[in-house]
C-alpha cells in the first residue's frame, strides 16, 4: 500500500532552530487558514510537517512553503487531507 508520506529531496545545508520558527511563522501567515495549524519539527537536515488540510493543493502548498524557505536535505510531508 502507498504511504501518505512524501519525502522530497532539497539542497543540503544546516537548519537552526530560528529557521524552524520562521517556517512556523510563514505557515501561520499564509492566506489559507488550514495552513495556520500545520506543525513543523525537525533537525539540521530533516523537516517534518504535520496537520490536516482540506485539499491536496493545500498539502502541496505547505510543502512548497517549507522548501522555499529552507535549505534542508529532506522534507517529510505527513499532512492528512480531509
Amino acid at each position: 500500500p502507498m504511504s501518505r508520506q512524501q519525502v522530497v529531496q532539497a539542497k543540503p545545508s544546516k537548519q537552526t532552530s530560528p529557521q524552524l520558527n520562521e517556517l512556523q511563522v510563514r505557515l501561520r501567515n499564509a492566506t489559507y487558514s488550514d495552513l495556520k495549524s500545520i506543525r513543523v519539527s525537525g533537525n539540521d537536515e530533516h523537516i517534518v510537517i504535520r496537520g490536516r488540510v482540506a485539499s491536496y493543493y493545500l498539502k502541496q502548498l505547505a510543502q512548497h512553503i517549507v522548501l522555499e524557505t529552507t535549505n534542508v536535505k529532506t522534507v517529510t510531508n505527513e499532512i492528512a487531507v480531509g
